[in-house]
């Protein structure tokens, strides 16, 4: 379901405007893997330590380490948003053709996107680390969903603008939603902790 949620603005893009816009916004959503591999190595490094604060019932430890990562995650997206607005044009004309460089707006509202998913995606570590697997379907599902209905809105009239506004949508959507999620928990932590503990 995830993944899905990268894939449905490639499937609207091709669809409405052809293979050509896919390659291009294929081409930049690319970019975003390099932030997303360190933000992942990040998470999974520290899921344990998550893991374990939560099941011990220390909460403060749980979210201080939380907020660092999300720290980082908000650093690196704010750090790529400066990149693409100051070097965005050469960096693609560099990496790609320069046709790719004439699409800086799009690229800039994916940097902006990817800098909302760092920040989920350390949520989400979070949200496993308490053991909260089974709302995350349902979760992710009306993501998807926030992020089909942002694509049929947008991507026919913007193009590649309208899917990087769509992926900005759907970032803001796995944010609050995760956000959402963690508040509960920890706000019942002691007794989501006592109940996970006896089974």
């Amino acid at each position: 379901l995830i993944s899905l949620h990268s894939d449905i603005p490639r499937y609207f893009m091709e669809h409405y405007w052809g293979e050509r816009d896919l390659g291009i916004l294929a081409a930049m959503m690319y970019l975003m893997i390099v932030g997303s591999t360190l933000v992942n190595a990040l998470g999974q490094s520290a899921s344990p330590r998550l893991a374990h604060y939560f099941a011990a019932g220390d909460f403060r430890s749980f979210r201080l380490l939380l907020a660092k990562l999300m720290g980082l995650g908000l650093v690196l997206g704010v750090g790529g948003i400066t990149l693409v607005l100051l070097a965005g044009r050469p960096i693609l004309a560099a990496l790609y053709t320069p046709e790719y460089a004439a699409h800086t707006e799009a690229f800039a509202w994916i940097a902006a996107a990817a800098a909302l998913t760092y920040v989920s995606s350390f949520l989400g570590y979070g949200v496993t680390a308490s053991r909260h697997f089974r709302v995350q379907v349902p979760l992710n599902c009306a993501i998807a969903a926030s992020c089909a209905l942002a694509c049929w809105l947008l991507i026919p009239n913007y193009g590649l603008v309208g899917a990087a506004w769509a992926l900005l949508v759907t970032g803001l959507a796995q944010t609050a939603g995760a956000a959402t999620v963690l508040l509960y928990v920890l706000q019942a932590g002691p007794h989501v902790t006592r109940t996970n503990k006896e089974n």
